[in-house]
């Protein structure tokens, strides 16, 4: 018996000589029934919109970094300095909760 799944197809188990992707599955996730042809384009395809979606959003960085630049590299700046601040008292927190951990094992066992 054959198997086909979004990962693939597998023949491992086929009892037949029979194409694992008849059902219309491949591993392209597109219904192109096996045909390496229509598999092929619907790749191409796929990728020149992913493509022309990536030029798209490298064209607005430009213009929004240019437009709101210096108010984002402030609001950048205020995050860094707030999650430091954050970051720290989690540090000493951790600190204390290990020394609680040490003078706790300390005195149970006995060490000075």
């Amino acid at each position: 018996m054959s198997d086909c799944n979004k990962d693939g197809c597998s023949t491992q188990n086929a009892s037949s000589s029979q194409d694992c992707c008849d059902s219309g599955k491949c591993a392209c996730g597109t219904n192109c029934g096996g045909d390496p042809m229509a598999c092929a384009q619907q790749l191409w395809c796929s990728s020149f919109s992913e493509a022309l979606r990536q030029v798209h959003v490298e064209a607005l960085k430009v213009r929004i970094q240019k437009a709101w630049g210096p108010m984002i590299d402030q609001g950048a700046d205020l995050v860094v300095e707030a999650m430091g601040t954050m970051w720290q008292s989690k540090m000493a927190e951790a600190k204390s909760k290990n020394d609680l951990k040490a003078k706790m094992a300390a005195l149970m066992f006995g060490k000075k």
